[in-house]
């Protein structure tokens, strides 16, 4: 099997290093909080990093964070908001590493985002966390998604009871010669991947950007630290 390489990370600055040797990259949007009363934090790094690969010939795609708490409706609404005006070549992604979900929570996830975005949602996963406590039984739809899969060596079985990955994550938290955070004083913490080649071809490229809309409501906070995310107000 061919590979084509990429990498994820949260906090890269956006600027390309001569010499970088990559063909896609994958960052955090969004992540919500609350069934009620909810909010959601999104990466405000991401249009910039997504024009510094855009620029660099690279396909971007970016992720939701699964939290057990959020109403899935809402989640799914703002991730594709915050979303639309950026466009992805990926299809939309559901990072599960939460160790409190329940299987039928990340369900309900993954088909309100599917409604959103009009296409299948990709799983972002790992055994350690899937089979320990997200349980869903064999033959469950949700094993017919993509899946992202952290594995780095040595290599472990897929989570759950999915086929094989078309994403994997071969080396985490490392640092990549000229890739700085935002403080830009300092190598920004990444993870190496590896998509399966004929599925890149298949369902990245080609790939649309949609159209811009209404600017979004946004107020800064400071999360986790020095302002890296900010705060987007439901309405």
């Amino acid at each position: 099997m061919n590979y084509v390489q990429g990498f994820d990370s949260r906090f890269w600055d956006g600027i390309v290093p001569t010499g970088a040797n990559f063909r896609f990259f994958l960052g955090k949007a969004t992540e919500t909080y609350g069934a009620g009363a909810h909010y959601t934090l999104f990466n405000h790094l991401l249009p910039q990093q997504f024009e510094g690969a855009r620029n660099a010939g690279w396909a971007v795609g970016a992720w939701h964070y699964h939290i057990q708490d959020a109403n899935p409706l809402v989640s799914a609404r703002e991730y594709h908001r915050f979303m639309r005006p950026l466009g992805t070549d990926f299809p939309p992604i559901l990072d599960v590493e939460d160790e409190a979900a329940t299987g039928a929570h990340i369900w309900a996830t993954v088909q309100a985002i599917e409604d959103k975005f009009g296409e299948r949602c990709m799983v972002y996963t790992a055994r350690w966390c899937w089979d320990d406590s997200n349980y869903l039984p064999p033959g469950h739809p949700i094993f017919a998604r993509d899946l992202w899969e952290s594995d780095p060596p040595p290599d472990t079985l897929q989570p759950g009871f999915w086929g094989p990955e078309v994403i994997r994550q071969k080396v985490l938290d490392t640092s990549v010669s000229g890739f700085r955070s935002i403080s830009g004083t300092s190598l920004a913490n990444v993870d190496l991947n590896e998509a399966d080649e004929a599925w890149y071809t298949t369902k990245v490229y080609p790939r649309f950007v949609v159209t811009p809309p209404t600017t979004l409501p946004i107020v800064t906070v400071t999360y986790p630290v020095g302002g890296v995310e900010i705060k987007l107000e439901s309405t």
